[in-house]
């Protein structure tokens, strides 16, 4: 609604009429000047954001040329753990894997440990959102062991929210809960945050663990808070797809493989399982591998 200003009728001389004209076209001039600056900036802005974003596409996979080693001498990252209540950790964590998250993120207290690898990204995801004006994260709950996790279980009076112990990726040391300074972890989703977490973690190799519309296949209920590492090119293939953890393994263990061209880095994946001890592996190419707690493992290799 327009303002409608009052005012006492009055004899105006033409010099009064000519500078009040003048200072309407100033007054225009500046605010013509103020408008185009600020389209300006938001088209800025949005380049640099569409500049910042991942480019992913899948790509035809290549020819390997595989070799056999003993499951015994691979490196096994244990970045790929499906952890859950049909598959609880089968072996736990060595904690010489664990570092100390203090002065590296910000925490809710200053004992919280994690993966070490996990954590690095963590660092280098926090440091992602400051510089797009994101603050005032931090990391309530890193890494867990068995009778802490027995701890929370027991307290919790909904138990949609919690796994029983040795069923929680807490006890990975992969996982992290991330909320406000100011506020209860609940709210983190509706958030400029919380949006910007579910929309960036995946860049950084986390995962939105349990996602609102997957809890019939993850068994827990929606939490915008929780975010696991499982590195790339793996988080941006699950983002891409739509696919939760679970359905991730799934689609891994029924298609076998997969290409991916990320940011020009091209990745396949293929899934094998031991036979007579032995997993096959690339003979010439850079690889990493993680068993998935469920029998398999799954290759990463960056094709030259």
């Amino acid at each position: 609604m327009k303002k409608q200003y009052t005012s006492k009728e009055n004899n105006t001389t033409s010099t009064s009429k000519k500078k009040k004209n003048a200072g309407t076209k100033v007054v225009t001039i500046i605010g013509l000047f103020v408008i185009t600056a600020v389209v300006c900036n938001f088209v800025s802005l949005g380049n640099k954001q569409a500049t910042n974003k991942t480019k992913a596409e899948t790509i035809e996979a290549s020819e390997i040329r595989y070799k056999e080693i003993s499951y015994k001498n691979i490196k096994n990252t244990h970045e790929l753990w499906l952890v859950n209540a049909k598959h609880p950790l089968r072996i736990e964590i060595s904690e010489s894997s664990l570092v100390p998250a203090y002065k590296k993120i910000a925490l809710s207290r200053s004992d919280i440990e994690m993966n070490a690898v996990a954590l690095k990204n963590m660092e280098k995801m926090f440091t992602g959102a400051k510089k797009e004006s994101i603050t005032e994260l931090v990391v309530t709950s890193g890494y867990r062991n068995r009778k802490r996790q027995s701890e929370i279980y027991e307290q919790a009076e909904d138990k949609s929210y919690v796994q029983k112990p040795g069923c929680s990726e807490h006890e990975t040391g992969f996982a992290a809960d991330i909320q406000l300074n100011a506020g209860n972890i609940d709210g983190l989703a509706s958030t400029e945050q919380g949006r910007w977490l579910q929309e960036n973690a995946w860049a950084y190799g986390f995962i939105l663990r349990y996602p609102e519309n997957k809890a019939s296949i993850t068994g827990i209920s929606y939490e915008a808070w929780h975010f696991r590492y499982v590195g790339l090119p793996h988080s941006i293939f699950m983002k891409e797809k739509g696919l939760c953890f679970e359905e991730y393994i799934d689609y891994l263990k029924s298609n076998k493989q997969y290409a991916i061209n990320i940011n020009n880095t091209k990745y396949q994946v293929y899934y094998t399982t031991e036979k007579n001890g032995k997993i096959k592996v690339p003979a010439n190419l850079d690889y990493s591998i993680s068993d998935d707690n469920c029998g398999g493992y799954i290759v990463s290799v960056i094709l030259k």
